[in-house]
């Protein structure tokens, strides 16, 4: 498959699911209200969450990230993939893992290792991922 079409599919897949994430938390109350009539507790509503701000805020990355690949050459996406490929997987185990309770003192509680992930590592991604764009452009400048 051409790369540019691998691009637009990776465009396409990150829209729907950044969209369906977005659709399904706009009814987040309502699934709260299910959760609550079912008894589960907090455990499933904490886990709805992770899974779906993880998704939404990739989605957003890669989003970002695929438009700038799209005007790029094929060894520069090649290269991209590979890192992408590693960063991502390892990137939602990590926040899945990660601690989920709040840490702080003296009434002021800091953000959990998990909330903090979930935004911090996209954010990551995109810095990293433009970082890796830019110096195989530079690289292969005037290579054709």
């Amino acid at each position: 498959m051409n790369y540019k079409k691998q691009i637009l599919s990776i465009l396409g897949v990150s829209v729907f699911v950044g969209g369906g994430v977005w659709c399904f938390e706009s009814n987040f109350s309502a699934m709260i209200q299910f959760f609550e009539k079912l008894q589960f507790g907090d455990f499933y509503l904490k886990v709805a969450t992770l899974i779906f701000g993880s998704l939404f805020f990739f989605s957003i990355a890669i989003f970002l990230v695929s438009i700038t690949l799209f005007f790029i050459k094929e060894v520069v996406y090649l290269a991209w993939r590979k890192f992408a490929i590693w960063y991502v997987p390892i990137s939602i185990i990590y926040i899945s893992t990660a601690s989920s309770r709040s840490q702080g003192s003296f009434g002021y509680s800091l953000p959990s290792d998990q909330e903090f992930a979930i935004y911090a590592l996209p954010f990551l991604f995109i810095v990293i991922s433009l970082i890796l764009i830019i110096y195989k452009s530079i690289k292969l400048r005037g290579k054709s």
